[in-house]
């Protein structure tokens, strides 16, 4: 989806609940909180990790800032730090429940796929 300055879909898909609060103000400072729930809703809603949250969508950015009381560019002189990153990420996989793809997953995919376009087609009658 492109996500524009239109309100609706914003706050549908965007909105910080009270348990997603909780989560980001584990986070130390105010761009790292930023940092961490534009990185959760994301997740959330593209299914993807993003590596720099600067370069979401302005709209988006600035929504999430807003909840959060803060200006996005807070994020402008911010350096996000790997570990800051990887901890924030192992934290919102966890509270989302799903984990990291892995290069077994890929392996199973595969044969799984490759499985079924083995087998006929199944018309109906």
């Amino acid at each position: 989806m492109i996500w524009g300055d239109e309100q609706a879909p914003l706050e549908r898909y965007f909105t910080l609940s009270a348990d997603d609060l909780q989560l980001i103000l584990n986070a130390r400072g105010l761009a790292q909180r930023l940092e961490r729930a534009l990185m959760l809703a994301w997740m959330r809603v593209e299914r993807e990790l993003t590596r720099d949250v600067r370069t979401l969508p302005d709209a988006v950015i600035a929504f999430v800032a807003q909840q959060l009381d803060v200006t996005p560019r807070i994020l402008s002189d911010y350096v996000s730090h790997q570990q800051t990153r990887t901890t924030a990420a192992q934290d919102i996989r966890a509270y989302l429940g799903v984990r990291a793809y892995t290069g077994a997953d890929g392996t199973r995919l595969h044969e799984m796929l490759a499985a079924k376009s083995r087998k006929p087609a199944i018309r109906p009658r």
